[in-house]
Order: structure tokens, then sequence, then C-alpha cells
């Protein structure tokens, strides 16, 4: 009976060790994601459209652009009227 209960409380201590390691990792996890996205978006602020934001992960570069930065050419060419020269 005395060795069914330490196994129990050994089971038990294991446990919940293994579930805090768990807990911790995916807070280690989600952490790392909110700063690199914050990262993305601090560099992206900065650029001011200016240019591409670089993103390196590794030997690999990706350049990242904001959509709003793609459209201000597009509304600048809506909003100017045609011009057309008769020959």
């Amino acid at each position: 009976m005395l060795v069914l209960i330490v196994g129990l409380v050994a089971y038990i201590g294991y446990d919940t060790w293994r579930d805090y390691q768990i807990r911790g990792v995916q807070k280690a996890y989600q952490s790392g994601v909110s700063d690199a996205v914050k990262q993305l978006l601090e560099k992206s602020q900065a650029a001011q459209c200016k240019g591409a934001v670089p993103v390196t992960l590794g030997d690999t570069t990706v350049e990242f652009v904001d959509v709003k930065c793609l459209q201000q050419p597009a509304e600048k060419e809506q909003s100017a009227p045609a011009t057309t020269t008769k020959k």
C-alpha cells in the first residue's frame, strides 16, 4: 500500500512538472512570435514607404513591402487628369 501511494505521488509530481515545462515552452514560443511581428511592424513603419523591409532567417532573405505603399502610386494616377496630345 505504501509503495502504491509513493508511486502515485511520484507520478502526480512528474506529470505536474511536465505540464509546467510544456507551458513554459509555449509561452516562450508565443513571446518569440510576438517579438518577431513587433520588429517587422516597427521596421515597416520606419521605412515610411521608402523601400522594402528585408527579413532574414539563416541564409534566406525576403523583402516585404506594406500594401499601403503599393497603393499610393495607383491613387495618384487615378486622381491625375489624363493628357493627350494631337499631332
